[in-house]
Formats: C-alpha cells, structure tokens, sequence
C-alpha cells in the first residue's frame, strides 16, 4: 500500500479517514532514534497530502511531487499523513 524510502520509518497504522470523505490516513513512527528525510509513495493518486494531529485535523501542507510526499523526521516521531482523493 505504501513504499517508504527509509526502514527507520515504521507504518503504525493505514486507514481511512473517521469523518468519511475517503481519504486515506497514514501514521508512521521513526523506530531507530535517527533523523533524516524520506520519500512516502502511496500506491494510488491522491489530490493532496497533509501533516495531521492524531484527531486528523491537518496541521500543515505536506509537499508532493511525482506521487509522493517528502517528509523530514526526528528520533522516535511519530506523525500522521492524511491523502486526499
């Protein structure tokens, strides 16, 4: 469902969104106390991505390029992503 370019970040949870619009909610966890940056695909379109709170609420823009989102982490983050369809 997800190819993730870094084995320090961990897939804690994929699903879809709780208030029903179709977008799918991704939540990874850094799990090597490493920082760095990574690329997230998803193997399907998506409209737009965002940085969410653990309720879904976007926080911030999450920037995509070529199907995929950039993402920078820190030791033992954990974050959620939110694709929109």
């Amino acid at each position: 469902m997800m190819e993730i370019s870094t084995p320090a970040l961990h897939v804690q949870s994929l699903k879809m969104d709780e208030d029903g619009k179709g977008d799918v909610v991704l939540r990874l966890i850094e799990l090597y106390g490493s920082h760095g940056a990574a690329m997230v695909r998803p193997n399907f379109a998506f409209k737009s991505a965002a940085f969410c709170d653990l309720l879904e609420r976007p926080t911030a823009a999450a920037r995509a390029s070529s199907g995929a989102v950039k993402v920078a982490y820190r030791p033992y983050q954990l974050f959620t992503l939110r694709f929109c369809r």
